[in-house]
């Protein structure tokens, strides 16, 4: 399945990929571009790219591979924090709920650790998992020194 990409705007977009491995990938890149579009520096992308990789590791548990997830990327109006959204059949089941132990706690532990705030809404197409970001001034490119 290709990427499928739009852009309503710089402050929101999203793909759909299927919950594999090169579905990873894609949403890496397109967080990527969306992040630096939106002047974030490269430490905030990396942290971004980072906590994004762990919500879709945890939501491809929760799915059958091929059913697609489709990822949303908001940036707040005033630059101080961005939302991602990851949507998809994940039974009705919070992928953060899965597990009280192993790689799956630790995963779950790590988004909660990183987040502002982190809500689960069971659909009855979809399910939505979303995390709040915050992001300081310090996370947009021009605050970079020498890198």
């Amino acid at each position: 399945m290709a990427l499928e990409y739009r852009r309503s705007s710089k402050n929101l977009a999203h793909c759909t990929v299927l919950a594999d491995r090169k579905g990873a990938a894609k949403v890496t890149e397109f967080l990527k571009q969306q992040l630096l579009l939106n002047g974030l520096n490269r430490k905030a992308i990396a942290e971004t790219a980072v906590l994004a990789d762990e919500m879709f590791s945890l939501c491809c548990w929760s799915t059958a591979d091929d059913r697609p997830i489709t990822v949303e990327c908001a940036m707040d109006p005033d630059g101080r924090g961005l939302t991602l959204r990851m949507k998809g059949s994940f039974g009705g089941r919070d992928p953060l709920a899965a597990s009280e132990e192993g790689a799956a706690a630790n995963a779950a532990r790590f988004i909660r650790s990183g987040s502002r705030s982190v809500s689960f809404q069971r659909g009855e197409l979809q399910d939505v998992l979303s995390v709040e970001k915050a992001l300081s001034e310090a996370s947009y490119a021009e605050s970079e020194s020498g890198a």
